[in-house]
């Protein structure tokens, strides 16, 4: 169990630090597999939503051709 916590522990921080380089692809990359691993992760849960709305919203002409 502790391994699992600590490879989730460290896919939020891989996240974060993606987002915050503006990699929006590899941060929803890490922050969907935390929820892969842990569907119930509510800062993962929150990141992907966020996600979400800025990508629609950089690529609006993908989602409303």
């Amino acid at each position: 169990m502790q391994n699992k916590n600590s490879n989730i522990e460290e896919l939020i921080k891989k996240g974060k630090m993606f987002y915050s380089q503006t990699n929006h692809g590899e941060a929803m990359n890490c922050f969907k597999e935390v929820l892969r691993q842990e569907p119930d992760n509510t800062e993962a849960q929150e990141f992907v939503s966020l996600l979400n709305s800025i990508l629609e919203y950089f690529n609006k002409d993908t989602y409303n051709p």
